[in-house]
């Protein structure tokens, strides 16, 4: 299995406008989005479909340890348990449709803003 980490999550933390969550809104926005489970979309030039939806730390190295694990079946709730900080993200689990192997995510915020969805992120 190959994980790969998208250019679009290194613009979220340079996007000043995409913030850090705090647990209940992470929360709610993941139910708010929870339908694209199962869905296919172009992302980056390639088609994707959605594994998952999930709550994560906020820090680019925390979130990419999270999902690491998240893709090696680990068990998340120690690594949340464990997660120290105040600020989540909420990201989406995506296998190229082509090569289900390919797993990556995207950061809620970078989806929201590229497909130019009107959806008010709640600030922090």
């Amino acid at each position: 299995m190959v994980v790969s980490v998208p250019a679009t999550a290194l613009l979220s933390i340079l996007n000043m406008d995409i913030k850090p969550f705090t647990f209940e809104d992470a929360e709610e926005i993941l139910e708010d989005f929870e339908d694209l489970i199962e869905t296919e979309f172009v992302w980056e030039d390639r088609m994707v479909i959605v594994d998952g939806l999930l709550v994560c730390p906020y820090d680019s190295t925390e979130k990419d340890a999270f999902f690491e694990a998240y893709s090696k079946g680990e068990d998340l709730d120690d690594i949340m348990e464990s997660y120290k900080g105040d600020d989540f993200d909420v990201i989406i689990a995506v296998c190229d449709v082509a090569n289900e192997d390919v797993v990556s995510y995207i950061s809620i915020g970078d989806y929201v803003t590229q497909k130019g969805i009107n959806y008010n992120l709640p600030p922090v």
